[in-house]
Formats: structure tokens, C-alpha cells, sequence
């Protein structure tokens, strides 16, 4: 039977502890699930990360300013679990200089665009009621921290109080941060492609290490 390890975080690991069919291990450090063809072990991602290599110092700075633009962002206290992804330790470890850079540079480029649409949004809010209650604005908020495609349900209320500049400011906006998105996967690509190359005995012809 083949084993998998799962890196969760510490909100998710500790609701996982309740859930029927996962076993607490004795040390309490991982919870274990026993699937039909595989042992899929859940860790929390800080004790995950103790395992793995250090960065070094480029790669530090960057992590710091990206978990930086991520806080500011999501409005998360900086004693939070890490906003560092899951593949992003073993990227920043992988790129060159200039990948590094152009990475961080547009984390921090979508936080400046969420930001500038939040902005908007809480001057439409000025003028006058936009939301049924303070429970509706709190999920567009926490929605709009995730998306602001303005095809969905969620902005529905918000659309009829925009006024067409502000639509268009709102629009521009998303560009900037699909162009960013655009720059970060591009850099994963090549880093992607760039480790396959150098450890030809890991993959088999055409194989991708994310399947």
C-alpha cells in the first residue's frame, strides 16, 4: 500500500482530529487515514517545513516580502501559519535572480491592485447602502479577497451602485492582476521545466511532476 504525505495547515489539522476514519498518531504530530489502495499521512505544515532545507539569503528576503504582500492583503496577523505556498519553498529554491524578482515583484503588484479595488469599493459604499445587512458585506469582503470577477453573483449588489469609471477602473485593475498571475506562472513553468531537465531519472518521457 503506498504512503502520501499531506502538509495541512494548523486550523485544518486540528478539524481533521474529529473527523470519522483519521487516527491521531501516538505522538500526535501526524493524523493518519487509511484509504482503500493508499496511507495518506496529514502533518501541519509548520512541522513540515522543519524538514526541509533551509533558504538562503535571496531566497529568505523574497519569501518574506511575498508572505508580506500576502498579510496586507488578506488583512492576517503576522503571527499567522506561513502564506508561503506549498510548491513555493521548493521554487524559491530553483529559480535564478531574475525569476525570484519578477515573482515577488508581482505578489506584491496583485496586493497593490486588490488594494486599490478595495478602495473603490468602500467609496461606493459611501454614498450609500449598498448591502441588505452587515452579514452580506462581510461575505462579499471575504469573497472579494479571493476574486473580483465582475460576472458573479457576489458583485451583483455592488455593480448597480458602480458608476461606469469606476467599472472601468475596477476592469483595468483585474488586467493588472491576471498580467501578474501570467508573470508567476510563467516563472514556475520554466523552473518546472528547468528541474525535469536536470533530473531526467525522476520522470519518464513527457511525464509532468505535478501529475
Amino acid at each position: 500500500m503506498e504512503h502520501e504525505e499531506v502538509v495541512v495547515s494548523d486550523a485544518w489539522f486540528e478539524e481533521m482530529k474529529t473527523f470519522p476514519g483519521f487516527e491521531l498518531a501516538a505522538d500526535g504530530a501526524s493524523i493518519v487515514q487509511n484509504d482503500l489502495y493508499t496511507v495518506y499521512i496529514y502533518v501541519r505544515r509548520r512541522d513540515w517545513e522543519k524538514t526541509q532545507p533551509p533558504f538562503g539569503p535571496a531566497a529568505q528576503a523574497a519569501r518574506e516580502r511575498i508572505e508580506s504582500a500576502r498579510r496586507t492583503r488578506y488583512g492576517t496577523p503576522d503571527n499567522l501559519e506561513p502564506e508561503l505556498h506549498g510548491h513555493e519553498y521548493a521554487l524559491l529554491r530553483n529559480v535564478n535572480e531574475y525569476e525570484m524578482e519578477s515573482f515577488t515583484a508581482a505578489e506584491e503588484l496583485i496586493t497593490a491592485c486588490r488594494l486599490k479595488q478595495r478602495g473603490i469599493i468602500e467609496t461606493v459604499e459611501l454614498r450609500g447602502k449598498v448591502w441588505e445587512d452587515e452579514a452580506s458585506r462581510a461575505q462579499f469582503f471575504s469573497f472579494f479577497k479571493c476574486n473580483t470577477s465582475m460576472g458573479s453573483m457576489e458583485w451583483e449588489p455592488i455593480q448597480k451602485a458602480l458608476t461606469p469609471r469606476e467599472t472601468f477602473f475596477l476592469v483595468e485593475l483585474d488586467e493588472q492582476i491576471k498580467a501578474a498571475e501570467l508573470i508567476q506562472l510563467n516563472v514556475e513553468s520554466m523552473a518546472s521545466a528547468r528541474y525535469i531537465d536536470s533530473h531526467p531519472e525522476q520522470y519518464r518521457m513527457g511525464q509532468d511532476p505535478r501529475d
